[in-house]
């Protein structure tokens, strides 16, 4: 599943879908209020997922030191473990 990176995630550190995508992320990731995040290949550890507002907290270290170029997140979740990439 691909997500667009907007200026608010990265700025503050959150993983930030579109109201269109909630089937699709609760498809990925069911009803679950937790979940294991692996963020460009490192543990980011156990996160809480913010239904109400549509976001996940992956930390703002993380996504502020991404490059400009990269543009969305790409979604992933096996093993229990929701994968995160950017391209």
């Amino acid at each position: 599943m691909i997500v667009p990176i907007s200026p608010r995630a990265r700025k503050y550190g959150y993983l930030i879908w579109p109201s269109s995508a909630d089937q699709e992320i609760r498809g990925l990731l069911g009803e679950s209020k937790t979940v294991q995040v692996t963020f460009r290949g490192q543990e980011a550890g156990m996160k809480n997922v913010d239904w109400k507002h549509r976001r996940i907290s992956i930390g703002p270290r993380l996504t502020r030191e991404l490059p400009e170029e990269m543009e969305v997140f790409a979604l992933e979740f096996e093993n229990s473990t929701l994968n995160i990439t950017c391209r």
